[in-house]
């Protein structure tokens, strides 16, 4: 099992003919413009998109993620991941609800894919959080 794409948007929508539009791609930082009066925490949409190539058997995997910024958690989101023998390729589209953002700093996504309580694929994002106005 290989991640091919972790991408960090906006939102995700899906399409017909089992395409996603993903809006507002992130690379490593997200930069809010906001008024200097304004406080934190900022109520923010979050979405990820992630691809996986299957090499496994046919069985039951779940899949979590965890958004953290300052060693708490922010939002989480758990499942199941669609495998089965004849899927080469897994996507995963995950939209969380509106999460608050408690400063600028370091934010990291979590992926995990796990059989039972075995481990079969993981991968860490960070994104640094900024102010414009900073």
């Amino acid at each position: 099992m290989i991640i091919t794409d972790f991408i960090v948007c906006d939102d995700i929508r899906s399409e017909l003919g089992s395409k996603f539009s993903l809006m507002g791609i992130y690379a490593n930082d997200i930069k809010f413009s906001k008024v200097p009066d304004e406080a934190w925490p900022i109520a923010f949409r979050l979405s990820c998109f992630i691809r996986l190539v299957n090499s496994l058997k046919p069985k039951k995997y779940k899949f979590e993620i965890k958004v953290m910024f300052d060693g708490n958690e922010l939002v989480q989101a758990e499942g199941e991941a669609p495998l089965s023998g004849d899927v080469t390729i897994v996507n995963l589209p995950v939209v969380f609800p509106l999460v608050n953002i408690p400063s600028t700093g370091d934010m990291s996504i979590e992926f995990k894919l796990r059989s039972g309580k075995k481990l079969i694929v993981e991968q860490k994002k960070v994104m640094k959080i900024s102010n414009l106005q900073e």
